[in-house]
């Protein structure tokens, strides 16, 4: 689930899994704990928001550490399995509580609802990407993602060795965003 609010670029609650394609094979687990619950909230600059908490839906509260240098409230929990998960972030509604130097507490809710997920995305064109000529357009090409609509997204993220993002899709509900049916991004030389 994504959304937006004042001082916030967006927030984001997630439950999903992280593989790992390391060759043109399929992708695989990372580790042993690679189910995952993520939730993040993106400031816009230097903002004024002071303090994260998210409260679950069995009213558990949970506080984010302080901004990171991207200006990112993140918040991870990893599991080995997805029931391990869904039982302590199970559906419902989720509220992000939003502590303010000058506006108070900002709360913003969301529900998630259904735990399904989709298949493992699969790069298509693994041996290209590992050569790029940075100053040409490349395609990045994957596999259609079994079961998912145009109503779902794809996001693209690409950080270097001290994890910090150097290209990215739009977000969620943001102009160019990808919707789930899309199987491959042009991505411009020199970007």
């Amino acid at each position: 689930t994504h959304a937006t609010a004042p001082n916030v670029d967006s927030y984001i609650i997630l439950k999903g899994q992280d593989f790992v394609q390391t060759n043109s094979g399929p992708p695989v687990a990372p580790n042993p704990s690679n189910v995952v619950f993520r939730s993040w909230v993106s400031l816009k600059g230097e903002s004024t928001i002071t303090n994260v908490a998210l409260v679950l839906p069995n009213a558990i509260a949970l506080d984010f550490p302080a901004h990171d240098q991207d200006h990112e409230f993140k918040f991870e929990d990893p599991f080995t399995s997805i029931g391990a998960m869904d039982a302590v972030y199970p559906s419902g509604l989720y509220t992000l509580l939003l502590a303010t130097s000058n506006e108070g507490t900002m709360t913003n809710k969301l529900t998630l609802t259904g735990n399904s997920y989709p298949a493992t995305p699969h790069l298509t064109n693994f041996a290209a990407a590992q050569s790029v000529n940075p100053t040409n357009d490349f395609t990045l090409t994957w596999d259609l993602i079994p079961g998912v609509t145009t109503n779902d997204f794809i996001f693209i993220s690409f950080r270097d060795c001290h994890d910090t993002e150097v290209f990215s899709t739009p977000s969620p509900a943001k102009p160019g965003m990808l919707n789930g049916t899309r199987t491959s991004l042009v991505i411009r030389g020199r970007t």
